[in-house]
């Protein structure tokens, strides 16, 4: 539920637009092996292509770490508001 559906699962970076997600861990083994991924810079990541966004996976927990629309409108939409938020 949480990685899916709960509020904070996705949060937009308000310098960028960008709409992060978190990493989500189940067991022990599995914090140790994304923390190890983390410090090292080496997370494995799958890109799923659904209808209506792009999403990236990480391979360990398979959380959802970032999402971009494929709402071309929308995306413009986004692109050209923090465009402008910089500018001033």
């Amino acid at each position: 539920m949480f990685k899916e559906i709960h509020p904070l699962a996705l949060q937009v970076i308000l310098s960028t637009g960008v709409l992060n997600g978190i990493l989500v861990v189940r067991s022990v083994e599995q914090c140790a092996l994304a923390l190890r991924s983390l410090i090292l810079n080496d997370l494995d990541f799958n890109l799923e292509m659904k209808p209506d966004n792009y999403k990236l996976i990480d391979t360990v927990t398979r959380s959802t770490i970032r999402v971009i629309s494929r709402n071309e409108l929308l995306r413009n939409a986004f692109g050209a508001q923090y465009r402008r938020e910089k500018e001033e």
